[in-house]
Formats: C-alpha cells, structure tokens, sequence
C-alpha cells in the first residue's frame, strides 16, 4: 500500500516523496479491527473503529463551509480531507504532515491515493511552521505525535483550539470571579496604580525569577548582581528566594484560588518585605492583600472582566495569559528595561521536579514516560504539562512583538524560549 500511496505523492510533491521513502515507520503499530478498521500507534488510536465517518464530520465541523481555502493538520487515515472535498466550495486543502514517521506509518496501512490524486490538495510538511493558518481542523493523535519539527504548531494549534472554551470559562460572565472583583474593591480603591512604575527602572537590568527548578542556580547570580537589577518574583519563587537570603523588589500575584495561593505567603515575617512591593490582579484572595506589609500596586489584565471597573477606577494594565510570568515581563518591559533576564522560567519539569527546591508545592515526578513535552535549550525532550506548553507559546509571542527589548533566558535545562539568548552568551 505504500508504493501505491507513494507513486501519486512522486509525481505531485517528489522532494516530500524522497523524505517519505528515506524514514522508517514508527514502532508498535497495530491494525484495530472492529466494525471498521483504524490503527493504533504507541498505544493512541488514530481514529474511531465503529464511524470514522462521523468522527471526521465533527473534525470538519470546525470549518465554516464556506471556506475556499482551508488548513489540516496531521494526515490520519484521510477520512478529514475526504470529508472536505466533498464542499464545493473548497478550492485548496493544504494538508500538513506533523510527524514523517507517523505519516509514513498511515501510508503503509492505509489506501490514501483518493484524496491525494484530488487537484486541490497541496502536502507539505510542518518544517518552518509557527502558526496555524485559519480556517483549519487537526488530527488529535497527529498533534500528540508531533516531531520536534512540529512542536511550536502542534502547540499552537491546541491553543487555538483551546481557546473558545477558556474564554467561556475565564470570561466576564463568571459570576465567582465578579463576586471576587466586588469583595476586593475596597482596596482596589485604596491601593497604588501599578502604572506609577511604568518607564521609571532607568537603566536598570530587570530580572523575572519564576519558580521553575532552574532557579536555585542563579542564587549566586543574583547575589552578585543585587545592587545593580530590578527584582519581580512571582508568588511561587517568594519563600525559596528569601530562604537564599534574596528580597525582591516587587513580588507579583494574579492566581483567584484560594488554597493554592496562600501558602506562598503563609509563615513570612513581616519585617522581611516592608520594603518589598505586591503587584496584584483583583482577583486574589483578601487574605493575601490584608497580610501584606508594604505597599500595594493594583494592575488589571487586558480582559472584559476588568472593563466596567477600569472605568469606575483606572489602573495600568499588564499582560496576562494565564501565567504569571506573563504579567511579571509585562511590568519589566513597561518599567522601562532595556534588558529582562528569566530566571527559572523552565514551563517544564527538568530532572523530573516540579518547582524549585523550598516552594510550597514542588513534588517529584515519577521517570516514566509524558504525554506532553517540549524541547530545552539543548534541543532535548523534557516532560512538561499541556498548560504549561501553551504559557511558553504565548510568552513566545509576546517576546516577538517586543524586539525593542533583550530578553535573556537563565538555564538551558529549562524549556527553549524563542527569542531568547541565554545569560552565559548576552553580552
């Protein structure tokens, strides 16, 4: 079945045929017989074994009709192209291979000459492909299979795909969220804007120590350098920094739950952070805000939740999409640093932990094998977490629509940050 698949992709695409021809299938693939045959490959199976039909109709659903020109992602056993080109309507189906291997392994097992013969079907390979290109629909186990070459899409994609229902979730309609917003408005009326920050560092080095496991190994770093940068810690990295005998200049805090954030200010003496600065979302609990000793800063995200109340009290806001790295870049850039530097900013789990050593939630993880991953700075496989990949696209994101800005990535065992030059090579 693989000559055959292979002689049309010869005659259409040849330099994708050589690729094709030159790479060995995946392994532990497995053909799955019940009422209709699918494949299963390392243990996911590509599609339905009852109604791949309706299954690739709901994939498709995602397309408005309309659509000329239309985007999928991952080959599967063709059931989504053919789906599409039944439209009249469709001029183009550019169709992206996400892993070669698994592609290889589909072609092999499966007669895929009908769709690939179509005039309107342009293959091609994810090499070079950040974005996804809307209107679009995936393959789900084509994205988990994902090579390397891949991995910014694939992550991208399940962003996008995501996005509808955390909007849903996240959105001004939320009424725990608004109830939140009305019990923290006493001191949203009475604390500093965090705008009065904004273009005020000077020449100041800013520095972003996140709490990833990376970041017990720039404590002599940030010793060394002290005097001579301006501080953000996120809420997380606040006790193991003062346990190294470091004070941030600002600690940042956006998280509304209530049992996750607490403990990362529980048992702090007071006298520690008088000088220190909390920068907050008005979401946060009360009890954080009232335990506070120094000065607050109030910041809303860039989100419907905060529109009535940015009206009745304006505050600077900061970017936030679900991380809170985000908002603590977001301030250094706004304060005017010409340089940030990231400290522990990992969004993976290197030698298997969680956070840093001495936070309130680090745990081990078990050395077995992860569903999600994303490449360090060595270009290695590092397990991570399906919300962690999409917080390090973003992130990615914004670093691209800040050129006027170095950003500096501290360790190379975390994940690979695109825009990033690491601190041992800035010069």
């Amino acid at each position: 079945m693989f000559e055959q698949n292979l002689q049309i992709i010869k005659q259409r695409w040849p330099q994708l045929a050589l690729q094709l021809a030159d790479i060995s299938s995946l392994p532990d693939v497995e053909l799955i017989r019940r009422s209709e045959t699918s494949l299963r490959v390392q243990g996911l199976q590509l599609t339905s074994c009852f109604d791949r039909r309706s299954e690739a109709h709901l994939q498709a659903s995602l397309v408005p009709k309309e659509s000329g020109r239309v985007q999928v992602y991952g080959l599967a056993l063709g059931d989504l192209q053919e789906v599409l080109l039944e439209r009249a309507e469709l001029e183009q189906l550019n169709v992206v291979i996400m892993n070669l291997a698994l592609a290889r392994s589909c072609l092999e097992h499966f007669d895929q000459r009908g769709w690939l013969e179509d005039p309107r079907v342009n293959l091609l390979t994810a090499q070079g492909l950040k974005l996804p290109l809307p209107p679009f629909a995936a393959a789900p186990v084509c994205l988990q299979l994902a090579d390397e070459s891949a991995c910014e899409l694939r992550d991208r994609i399940v962003l996008e795909l995501a996005t509808p229902e955390i909007r849903r979730r996240c959105g001004a309609g939320n009424l725990r969220l608004q109830r939140r917003l009305i019990e923290n408005k006493p001191y949203i009326e009475q604390d500093e804007d965090v705008a009065l920050f904004f273009g005020r560092i000077g020449d100041k080095r800013a520095v972003v120590a996140a709490a990833g496991p990376s970041l017990e190994m720039h404590y002599d770093f940030l010793h060394r350098e002290r005097d001579n940068i301006w501080l953000i810690t996120v809420d997380a990295a606040l006790k193991p920094l003062l346990a190294a005998g470091i004070t941030p200049d600002v600690v940042l805090t956006i998280d509304p739950h209530e049992t996750r954030i607490l403990p990362f200010f529980s048992e702090i003496e007071p006298a520690v952070l008088k000088e220190t600065v909390l920068v907050y979302f008005p979401l946060v609990h009360h009890r954080v805000l009232d335990a506070w000793p120094g000065v607050r800063f109030c910041a809303y995200a860039r989100h419907p939740l905060y529109a009535e109340l940015a009206l009745q009290h304006p505050r600077g806001s900061l970017f936030s999409s679900g991380s809170v790295i985000h908002p603590a870049v977001d301030l250094a850039v706004q304060a005017g640093a010409a340089e940030v530097v990231l400290l522990g900013a990992d969004f993976c789990y290197p030698q298997h932990k969680s956070h840093v050593d001495g936070c309130v939630v680090q745990v081990e993880l078990p050395a077995t094998k992860h569903e999600h991953w994303v490449l360090n700075g060595r270009k290695e496989r590092v397990p991570t977490h399906l919300n962690m990949r999409g917080f390090l696209r973003d992130l990615e994101c914004y670093i691209e629509s800040h050129s006027q800005v170095k950003f500096i990535n501290g360790s190379r065992s975390g994940a690979l940050i695109a825009g990033t030059c690491y601190l041992q090579e800035a010069s």
